[in-house]
């Protein structure tokens, strides 16, 4: 596993369901249980995506793979949540959430997490972790050691 992708195995402060994987997402999934995060590349355009979607969205191509992505990028915006009254959200606050662009180029949203909200600002450089919720490893981010 790359050292830049770490799985952490009990982050309860981050406010996620489990999502349920089906018959096309499971790929992505199962690459998020190693420890590897995964795009869609489309062979027509070049063009990377997320979320992962069969056909590509700027040309419709359907000749669309999946690809791992570094699990690196730069925080595009983001906002610091203090007050959500539905559960569970209400049981992590203050969150972050955030949309991050991944350094293979498309926009991920997701919630930052071991992170120090006064430390966070556009533009800053995040890597990828993983979180378990109900045996489903879902992929969020945090700051990297060298900001903030």
């Amino acid at each position: 596993m790359d050292d830049k992708v770490v799985t952490v195995p009990d982050a309860g402060s981050v406010p996620l369901g489990a999502p349920i994987p089906n018959l096309f997402t499971e790929t992505y999934w199962a690459a998020a249980r190693e420890g590897r995060l995964l795009v869609r590349r489309c062979h027509t355009c070049g063009h990377a995506h997320h979320p992962p979607r069969p056909a590509c969205p700027i040309c419709w191509s359907d000749e669309v793979v999946w690809e791992d992505a570094s699990g690196v990028g730069a925080l595009y915006t983001f906002s610091v949540i203090h007050e959500n009254d539905l559960a569970p959200f209400s049981a992590g606050l203050p969150y972050v959430v955030a949309v991050v662009e991944l350094d293979e180029g498309p926009r991920f949203m997701t919630t930052i997490i071991d992170s120090d909200p006064d430390d966070l600002q556009v533009g800053a450089p995040v890597s990828v972790v993983f979180v378990d919720r109900d045996g489903v490893s879902i992929p969020v981010f945090k700051l990297n050691q060298s900001s903030g």
